[in-house]
C-alpha cells in the first residue's frame, strides 16, 4: 500500500491572508500511488495557532478504499469566525499508521495561512423623526426612533437582533 497527498491541479487553498470570518477552502487529492488496493483509512484536519501551539483538530473523516492509480479529492470549508493571528493549517492522512506504507512523509501537508482580525466596531446610526440630532436637542414627544447597524465586515454578518439593546432615559 502506498498513498501520497498530491498537489495537483485540483488543489485549492483559497488565500493565505484571510479577514476574520472568512471561510478557509481547501481541496487536495489524496492518490494511491501504487498497483494495489489502498485501504480504508482515516484523515485529520487541524489548525495549529502559532502563536500559542494548541492545535484544534476541525474535522475528522475516512477515505474509502482506493483502486490503484485513483485519487480521493479531500474538499472542506473552514470557519475563521472565532480566530485571529498566524496559523498553520495541517491535514495528516492515516497517522495512525494503521495501513502499512513505505513511507509516511507523503501523506501529511501543511500550509501557514494569517486571519487579520477584524478589529472595527459596527456603525451605529441613529434618526429621530428621519433625522439625525446633537446631544440637548429636543424632539417631539411622539417622535419615531430609527436605529440601523452596520458593519463593514462582509464576513461577519449582524443577524441577531438580540445583540443590541437601547434604553430611553429623560
Amino acid at each position: 500500500n502506498e498513498g501520497s497527498i498530491v498537489l495537483d491541479n485540483n488543489f485549492k487553498f483559497n488565500h493565505d491572508t484571510l479577514d476574520q470570518g472568512a471561510n478557509l477552502e481547501l481541496a487536495i487529492n489524496f492518490t494511491n500511488i501504487n498497483d494495489k488496493e489502498y485501504d480504508s483509512s482515516g484523515y485529520y484536519i487541524s489548525i495549529k495557532n502559532l502563536t500559542t501551539g494548541n492545535i484544534d483538530t476541525v474535522k475528522n473523516g475516512v477515505i474509502g478504499k482506493l483502486e490503484p492509480e485513483s485519487f480521493i479529492l479531500i474538499n472542506d470549508t473552514i470557519s475563521t469566525r472565532n480566530i485571529n493571528g498566524n496559523f498553520e493549517l495541517l491535514l495528516a492522512v492515516n497517522d495512525e499508521k494503521k495501513i502499512r506504507e513505505y513511507t509516511y512523509d507523503n501523506n501529511y501537508f501543511s500550509k501557514p495561512f494569517y486571519v487579520k482580525r477584524d478589529s472595527r466596531n459596527p456603525l451605529l446610526d441613529v434618526v429621530f423623526d428621519g433625522r439625525h440630532i446633537l446631544d440637548n436637542d429636543i424632539v417631539s414627544p411622539n417622535t419615531s426612533i430609527l436605529m440601523t447597524a452596520n458593519d463593514d465586515n462582509p464576513h461577519l454578518a449582524l443577524s441577531d437582533p438580540s445583540t443590541i439593546w437601547a434604553t430611553l432615559v429623560k
